[in-house]
């Protein structure tokens, strides 16, 4: 029988190594997730900000295609979520929630953003004044949502911080509603800079803390 070479690992090193490794795998995935809701957090002030913005140029109601802005947000934050997710694969595959897990969490968004804002401004349910706030709730239900479906198989950190975002934003919308319907309009200044920093802040904050805590 061969002698084992000075470079070959024993199988208490083999079995150590391994257990390095997989130890390795949850504090990546909670990085991964404090900088996704980082991410979250630059849309969600963008959403804000660039809808007001476009206010400004074009008053309210503005022409028909500023409705795609906050679409393309969207669009945005996926692109930088899944290229968050590769790049933490290429050092451990399985971390990366795959692409159904993905296709669920997008389907997700969208469908609870439409169901909730589309009938609620487009029909009128929500004065003006009080559209910013709308937003935020709209913002707030997603994170909850997909807290608990988990198609993602998030850690457990993760989760509870998705949680804690959607019920501060809803928390925020509640509070703020009232006083937007006392403003003679939701001009910049008084809504949509106060929007971005709730709704960006909130999602920033805990992200960071979520990549600190690893």
């Amino acid at each position: 029988m061969a002698e084992p070479t000075g470079s070959e690992l024993s199988a208490q090193d083999a079995v150590a190594s391994i257990a390095r490794a997989t130890a390795f795998d949850e504090p990546l995935r909670r990085r991964a997730e404090g900088v996704t809701w980082m991410v979250w957090g630059f849309v969600t002030a963008g959403i804000f900000l660039s809808g007001n913005a476009l206010e400004l140029v074009f008053g309210f109601p503005g022409p028909a295609w500023t409705e795609a802005v906050p679409w393309l947000w969207l669009a945005a934050g996926i692109a930088a979520t899944t290229a968050i997710w590769r790049i933490a694969a290429l050092a451990r595959p399985e971390v990366h929630p795959g692409r159904r897990a993905a296709l669920v969490a997008v389907g997700l968004v969208v469908g609870l953003i439409a169901l909730i804002w589309v009938p609620a401004s487009g029909f009128g349910l929500v004065p003006p004044q009080a559209q910013a706030a709308l937003v935020l709730a709209t913002l707030g239900v997603p994170w909850i949502a997909i807290a608990l479906a988990n198609p993602h198989r998030g850690t457990s950190v993760g989760r509870r911080v998705m949680v804690l975002n959607g019920a501060l934003l809803a928390l925020a919308s509640l509070l703020w509603a009232p006083m937007l319907g006392t403003l003679p309009h939701h001009g910049f200044p008084e809504t949509m800079l106060l929007g971005a920093l709730l709704g960006g802040g909130i999602p920033l904050v805990t992200g960071f803390w979520q990549v600190l805590r690893g």
